[in-house]
């Protein structure tokens, strides 16, 4: 069936849309957007891990770590019992536990900001966004040498600049590693593709170059090279045998070799960890969690919702979305063979984006981790609406046909309608996220408690939102000398007083079944009955089964008596933690609510 002719006035509004987005501007003009996007991110301040990179950075840090270390967290056992001790970690992480992260090039910009501007955050912010600018730009002039028609390079560019995905790793300056090695990871694909097809004969060296940075900065830059085999593999001069194929991408591949061997060798990695999984050394382990967490990866990178939401809804919910991602994904793939038999950059896009998602897959979803595949799904995207616009397929089946007009729209609703919209709030999620912690907390710290007192958190729905608050000093907020969280629920929890001194704490579920508790231990490690731990003037015994074998009730004894005017007790009642009066002895009370009254309004 031939296409509708155009009228007039529609026709040239179109052509004028296909020439901006054909002009050599293109790529510059979708970076500057891409910024204008995340400037809002200039005022969202400092949050969460940045309060503990400042304190490295400047030397006060408690662990004793190098200054430069900005990204070691926990070494070893003496880490791990300071920070039971101080309430920096739960009671429950093992000894043998290790959160490093070797990322040299990305601790020393922390560095600076924390030692020349460091009371002034939006400094701190103007260098992501200014890291941010240059990363997209050359993201935006990859997909100019690469696609064609020209028109559709540029709308792939600002398909990529809209990303809302991009947002937090931009305003969240401890994520800023990410966008560095994005930055130095586009970068040396620019100056491989300039070598292999261009003889620029300084690629062989500037791209590996840049590639070493990007390892430098962090290890999503492992995302570059996913797509340099898929350049290797559809890119590359058709005549060319595979073995030189190889050879062209074997400095980079030594280089990432060489960069695991060191990072592994100074002992940089993730141990007891259960959000953590490294493939390299649980590849059987890493292939139970990975295809669940590559679904919700590449449902929120195509068409939403974002992956973060994966981490907070129920498994029923879960399965819904899966199977929502699934079917829209077999509607993209009937679209996509044709175009995919046909055209080498869209086969180098679909592979470079499908290998991106393995490596991100070895921690929980979440749309920071998506700067590498957006790369190749946003070009894939482009090639696919290009496709139809221009009617490559001269004669497509009607089924086709309508399947990539229901996917253009779907991506115009999502990727420019919403994403344009979604971009500037969620660049200033620190800033709330810091001011929920807080607030949450005032009506504990109301009246702010002596040095001495000791705050018993009884319940806490997130581990970090306590141990944030209370456990990491930061400018001009006082805290208690110690504060400890006992359990981790975001339901209700039961208090039983055993005697003067001693309490049972029961959770309707897996004492270690919320998410931020899986950060700290592994469940290949789960509690045991009888297990104990000593953590300031508290003992902790595990004391209670349930029918799975996990612990739901934990023994904890004090050293002094529960009436004691150094302790303080509060619990989580669904809007912020407040004081709670332990039961007399022999009694049982229910500290805090459960999800389903605060996460639902009134009435609901």
């Amino acid at each position: 069936m031939p296409t509708p002719p155009i009228s007039l006035p529609r026709a040239s509004r179109w052509r004028s849309v296909r020439e901006r987005l054909a002009s050599p501007r293109a790529a510059p003009f979708a970076a500057l957007l891409a910024v204008l996007l995340t400037a809002p991110s200039l005022l969202a301040g400092m949050a969460f891990d940045d309060f503990f990179q400042k304190l490295r950075a400047q030397g006060a840090d408690p662990f004793g770590h190098h200054r430069l270390d900005i990204f070691d967290f926990c070494w070893d056992a003496s880490d791990v019992e300071l920070g039971r001790q101080s309430g920096m970690f739960p009671w429950f992480m093992q000894d043998h536990s290790r959160l490093a992260f070797l990322r040299p090039a990305a601790s020393v910009t922390h560095y600076v900001d924390y030692n020349l501007w460091p009371n002034h955050p939006w400094l701190m912010h103007l260098q992501s966004l200014l890291w941010y600018g240059v990363a997209v730009l050359l993201v935006c002039i990859l997909y100019r040498r690469l696609i064609g028609p020209v028109w559709v390079a540029g709308f792939a560019a600002f398909l990529y600049a809209c990303d809302e995905a991009h947002a937090l790793p931009v305003a969240f300056l401890a994520n800023r590693n990410a966008i560095m090695a994005l930055a130095f990871g586009a970068g040396a694909l620019v100056a491989h593709d300039r070598w292999r097809r261009d003889g620029w004969r300084a690629g062989a060296g500037v791209g590996p170059a840049l590639f070493a940075m990007a390892l430098l900065s962090a290890e999503a830059s492992i995302g570059a090279f996913a797509y340099l085999i898929a350049y290797a593999t559809f890119l590359e001069p058709a005549p060319l045998r595979w073995r030189k194929r190889l050879v062209s991408i074997a400095p980079y591949a030594a280089l990432l070799v060489a960069w695991q061997t060191l990072a592994r060798s100074l002992g940089y990695h993730i141990e007891g960890s259960s959000i953590y999984v490294d493939p390299a050394h649980e590849p059987l382990r890493f292939a139970v969690v990975a295809p669940a967490r590559a679904i919700a990866l590449i449902t929120a990178q195509l068409w939403g919702p974002p992956a973060d939401v994966w981490n907070l809804v129920p498994r029923a919910p879960q399965i819904a979305l899966a199977a929502l991602g699934l079917v829209l994904l077999s509607m993209l793939m009937r679209v996509l063979v044709p175009l995919l038999r046909r055209d080498a950059t869209t086969r180098f896009f679909s592979l470079g984006a499908v290998l991106a998602l393995v490596p991100i897959c070895a921690t929980f979803p979440s749309d920071r981790l998506l700067l590498f595949v957006g790369v190749g799904a946003m070009g894939v995207i482009a090639r696919v609406v290009g496709a139809h616009v221009e009617n490559e397929d001269a004669k497509p089946p009607h089924s086709l046909r309508w399947a990539a007009k229901a996917l253009t729209a779907i991506w115009l609703v999502t990727h420019v309608a919403i994403a344009t919209l979604a971009k500037p709030a969620v660049s200033v999620i620190p800033y709330f996220a810091r001011e929920y912690t807080e607030r949450s907390t005032d009506r504990m710290t109301r009246g702010t408690p002596p040095r001495e007192q000791h705050v018993i958190i009884i319940n806490a729905p997130n581990f970090l939102l306590a141990a944030y608050r209370w456990s990491i000093p930061r400018d001009g907020v006082d805290t208690a000398a110690t504060a400890h969280v006992l359990s981790l629920s975001m339901d209700s929890v039961e208090i039983e007083r055993l005697d003067a001194s001693s309490i049972v704490v029961r959770t309707r579920g897996p004492f270690l079944s919320e998410m931020s508790a899986q950060l700290f231990r592994s469940d290949r490690e789960p509690l045991v009955l009888g297990e104990k731990a000593s953590f300031h003037d508290i003992s902790a015994e595990v004391s209670e089964m349930g029918p799975h074998g996990l612990a739901t009730g934990v023994t904890f004894r004090f050293a002094k008596p529960l009436s004691d005017a150094r302790y303080r007790f509060v619990a989580w009642d669904g809007e912020g933690f407040v004081e709670l009066a332990m039961p007399a002895e022999g009694f049982t009370v229910r500290a805090g609510k459960d999800r389903a009254a605060w996460l639902l309004p009134e009435g609901s």
